[in-house]
């Protein structure tokens, strides 16, 4: 069946090229957030899931913020999916099971299995909202007004946020540690 072109998403050859180019822009950068922090078989679909709420929220999206925006609603997809499947939990275990035996180079620092273990510990310590905060600080490398964007908070609270969950990792670190 053909569909009628009244119901046709694209309303114009303009929006049309500025969604591929939204698409081309930040396809690799949405598929590595979703690899790196979706642990179950269906990766593409959490990306394409992402493009199509772009699609459909298109004219919402700033220019300036474009890559932020995109991970945001991936992380909202991911945190879908991680609830109804309980994913989380089956990737900490496997983690845990995982631990290496060498030292492993770690922010640029060798760092001992003793010392990961005290990091994994520490970690593993805080709450979802903290460890997700470090995580897109160190891992996706989002600065805090990109960081704001993606937990649909003001920059202040993002930085305020990261402050707070570096803090109670620090202190964690001391106390897995005996200091």
């Amino acid at each position: 069946m053909v569909p009628d072109a009244s119901k046709r998403l694209v309303t114009s050859n303009r929006d049309e090229s500025a969604f591929e180019e939204l698409f081309r822009s930040h396809y690799r950068a949405v598929n590595s957030y979703v690899t790196g922090h979706y642990t179950g078989l269906d990766v593409d679909d959490v990306v394409a899931s992402t493009f199509q709420v772009a699609w459909q929220r298109f004219d919402e999206i700033d220019a300036d913020s474009a890559r932020a925006w995109l991970i945001g609603v991936a992380r909202n997809l991911i945190r879908n999916a991680a609830r109804s499947h309980r994913r989380r939990a089956r990737f900490l275990d496997a983690l845990v099971a995982a631990r290496p035996t060498v030292s492993v180079e770690l922010a640029g620092r060798r760092v001992s299995p003793e010392d990961l273990d005290v990091l994994q510990t520490a970690f593993g310590r805080l709450r979802p909202a903290e460890q997700e905060i470090l995580l897109l600080a160190a891992w996706e490398n989002l600065d805090r007004a990109a960081l704001g964007v993606v937990l649909g908070v003001p920059a202040n609270a993002a930085t305020v946020r990261l402050f707070r969950a570096r803090q109670r990792l620090r202190r964690f670190i001391a106390e897995e540690a005996g200091e």
